[in-house]
């Protein structure tokens, strides 16, 4: 049986045995689960295979619980509200066949996030924020 180990955070390498893959028949086309899906299978020894996965997500509404709260709900208690987010993400892979048994997993994202805002005045402004996030590397 072979296993692939999923560590997340800064700087994390993974070691011993926490998700189960089969070998999957990586020369037909449904060899892998869709890309979306993290850990479905090992490679053979000296196996590559590189990845660029897109995502975006947009959020237009804020919730305390699971109720909806209006703009001026929110600014009853803070000085500004967030009106809109908007964020999309690259992530770059590279896997690596180690052994029969063990691959190397590296992922690096690079992410772009913008955020609308209101201030109790009445006055909107947005902040951006783009740049590569964590990398996460397992085996």
């Amino acid at each position: 049986m072979k296993h692939i180990i999923i560590a997340c955070g800064m700087i994390i390498v993974g070691l011993g045995s926490c998700i189960t893959a089969d070998h999957y028949h990586t020369g037909r086309v449904d060899g892998h689960a869709p890309i979306g899906v993290m850990a479905d299978h090992t490679h053979n020894n000296g196996e590559w295979m590189a990845s660029i996965r897109a995502m975006s997500m947009n959020m237009n509404e804020n919730i305390l619980h699971t109720t909806p709260l209006s703009i001026s709900e929110v600014l009853n208690s803070y000085m500004i509200a967030p009106t809109k987010m908007n964020m999309s993400m690259h992530m770059f892979g590279l896997m690596r066949g180690l052994s029969e048994n063990h691959t190397l997993m590296i992922m690096m994202p690079y992410i772009y996030k913008s955020m609308d805002h209101e201030k109790r005045d009445g006055s909107i402004f947005n902040r951006k924020s783009n740049g590569i996030g964590d990398l996460k590397v397992s085996i």
